[in-house]
């Protein structure tokens, strides 16, 4: 393995399951292309961090969804018990998501 590339990747701060994919991609490139990858690592770097924080927003807007839409039901239910049990999944959501 290139230990340039093996650098870049542990400096990159990548989360260990896009290391796993990077180094997979790496090893089956013929070596002018994963020369390429290595000059072009820091545009590749960001774009993942870049793509890894939009799943992020959008898994935030999901739960908030899926939050409001639960607590719609809940007012609309008339029973006190299912009331009390959805509440606490309500609660259980929002933990999750801070």
């Amino acid at each position: 393995m290139n230990t340039l590339f093996e650098k870049l990747l542990s400096w990159s701060q990548l989360c260990e399951k896009d290391i796993h994919d990077i180094r997979q991609i790496f090893c089956i490139l013929p070596p002018e292309k994963q020369q390429r990858l290595i000059s072009n690592f820091e545009t590749l770097r960001y774009n993942i961090e870049r793509i890894n924080a939009d799943i992020a927003i959008e898994q935030n807007i999901l739960f908030e969804n899926i939050i409001t839409d639960f607590d719609e039901l809940l007012k609309g239910s008339k029973s006190k018990n299912i009331q009390n049990q959805a509440q606490k999944s309500i609660d259980s959501l929002k933990g999750e998501i801070n």
